[in-house]
């Protein structure tokens, strides 16, 4: 971020003015909140992506039960419907690194799937590595037309070069047992919006959104200088990875959210992410692995699909592809997950079981299917 304010400054504009233009474009609803890009390896936890089916009676309903069990759950960071391949719900989890925490995870789901009868069957995609993340390239958007310069004849090209690399990562050890109630509190709020201030930040965790800490008051820490001081230590043990700016899809033509599935392969993947990071695919993506499976998330205008779509099919195998709905819900680190005193994550069934399941006893829709079944017989 600084070698690009420091590129800017060359060109006479003052940090002030800089800032004006931002407040600006947050005025036009162009850009949104900054927001950090946390390793879960760094704290000791893995990210898995789990696909639902669901049950396909009383479908509407179901929806309503899976999202709100979604919410519940403690874990949970991402959950959208999703259509194509897979007809449901495309979610995330990121869990605790221990064999247990998967377990319990899966058992809710056949709870789920074999007693409340709202899933058909759930597919998961275990410790899914992040590879990559672009948030596209904004020099290829052209001002005066208002469209993107994308040339599928070029992205072809890249596809015909020799660009092979290995997409292997090197992760750093977990070092949770070194953090505190107040690290995870700062990650969180990181997580939220990385633009605020420090006098800011003690607004929102003691005045905005003080009911969400209101049984952590003895872990808060109010002073400028110590919120300064944690925010510098995550960034340098690189838990904190970087931050990454939310533009409005829409106001760029983006209305199509798409996920690509298909077969690792060294040559074809080097390909893409070259094509990617030179702006040949210039949209906002992500790229993630599992086992010997590539995701890779893309947002673009819908003319482009097509051909891009096909390029896939051409190169890759056993491509899947599924479009995500227009309901995504992303969550917050949840601190509660975390045991001050043990210095780890809570893995325990009543934790990671009973809790969301409750969630959905008490809702006026449970047990949704049973009741509509019983009336219908």
């Amino acid at each position: 971020m600084t070698k690009k304010v420091n590129k800017i400054m060359k060109k006479n504009y003052s940090l002030p003015t800089i800032s004006r233009h931002i407040q600006k474009l947050k005025e036009q609803n162009i850009i949104g909140v900054s927001q950090a890009e946390v390793d879960w390896f760094r704290i000791g936890m893995r990210l898995h992506i789990v696909l639902f089916e669901l049950e396909p009676k009383f479908k509407e309903e179901n929806i309503q039960l899976l999202e709100l069990f979604c919410d519940a759950h403690p874990y949970t960071v991402y959950r959208n419907l999703v259509f194509g391949a897979k007809n449901g719900m495309l979610t995330m989890f990121v869990l605790p690194d221990n064999p247990d925490a998967l377990r319990y995870l899966m058992n809710a789901f056949d709870i789920l799937k074999e007693q409340y009868h709202i899933i058909e069957s759930y597919e998961i995609f275990p410790d899914a590595i992040p590879l990559e993340a672009s948030k596209g390239k904004p020099e290829f958007w052209d001002i005066k037309k208002e469209e993107w310069r994308f040339d599928i004849k070029k992205a072809r090209e890249v596809f015909d070069e020799m660009v092979v690399f290995s997409t292997r990562q090197d992760f750093l050890p977990s070092i949770l047992h070194k953090l505190n109630m107040f690290d995870i509190i700062m990650l969180r709020e990181m997580t939220r919006d990385t633009q605020r201030t420090q006098k800011e930040i003690i607004k929102d965790i003691t005045v905005t959104y003080a009911h969400e800490y209101a049984e952590e008051r003895r872990f808060l820490k109010k002073s400028q200088q110590t919120i300064s001081r944690y925010v510098r230590a995550l960034k340098d043990n690189k838990i904190i990875r970087r931050s990454t700016l939310q533009i409005n899809s829409h106001k760029f033509g983006l209305f199509t959210q798409v996920m690509f599935v298909f077969k690792y392969e060294t040559l074809p993947v080097s390909q893409l992410m070259k094509a990617v990071n030179t702006g040949v695919v210039p949209f906002p993506n992500s790229f993630y692995q599992s086992d010997d499976l590539i995701f890779f998330w893309v947002m673009l205008p819908q003319q482009y699909f097509g051909d891009l779509a096909q390029l896939f099919y051409e190169k890759f195998e056993d491509v899947r592809v599924m479009f995500l709905g227009n309901r995504p819900i992303r969550y917050y680190l949840w601190h509660r997950n975390f045991d001050p005193y043990l210095k780890e994550w809570k893995v325990y069934p009543e934790w990671m079981i009973d809790m969301p399941l409750k969630a959905l006893e008490a809702n006026n829709l449970f047990p949704v299917a049973e009741k509509l079944l019983q009336k219908k017989d």
